[in-house]
């Protein structure tokens, strides 16, 4: 009988699967990328930024690919990229009504990046979540800049305001 080979990145999904608790399935759409239905006895446990701490050097970015729950995760995604703005370009449909593409997403928030740094932690067609890092040095600016992705945000005062408390990046398009 032959030998099976694993590849690298086959051991660190099956890893990650492991970790998270499901079952690593191909993610629609999207060439080379991983699903894992996050089991509901699980979601509390499941913790985002240490799994892509975990998983970084393996070449993966892992990500929630699902919508928020009070509870935790129900989907974890990983692609095989060291790039966080590939996700979004891959996976982000913006808003297209506005003429906002995912190319000008992910430009928007590389600009952000720029100013203020944070950590992506979920990407749908719908939805960016992260969380910045640090205090956050210009809260109107910050949110100016969010609001010529997700005009709905607004007002620009409460928007800074809540950037400001929270330090959520929180993007979404209907």
């Amino acid at each position: 009988m032959p030998e099976t080979t694993v590849t690298p990145l086959a051991a660190a999904v099956a890893e990650l699967a492991q970790a998270v608790g499901g079952e690593a399935t191909p993610m629609a759409g999207v060439p080379g990328a991983f699903e894992i239905a996050v089991p509901p006895s699980r979601c509390r446990m499941v913790n985002v930024e240490a799994l892509q701490e975990r998983f970084k050097d393996h070449g993966l970015f892992v990500f929630e690919s699902g919508e928020p729950a009070a509870d935790g995760p129900q989907r974890i995604a990983a692609m095989p990229t060291r790039d966080r703005f590939a996700a979004v370009a891959a996976i982000c449909a913006g808003d297209p009504r506005r003429g906002i593409q995912p190319r000008i997403v992910v430009a928007c928030l590389k600009r952000i990046e720029a100013r203020q740094p944070f950590i992506l932690l979920a990407v749908t067609a719908s939805e960016i979540r992260g969380r910045f890092l640090g205090t956050i040095t210009d809260p109107r600016a910050l949110a100016e800049e969010v609001l010529k992705l997700c005009p709905g945000l607004g007002p620009a005062p409460a928007l800074a305001d809540d950037l400001r408390r929270n330090r959520r990046l929180a993007l979404s398009w209907s």
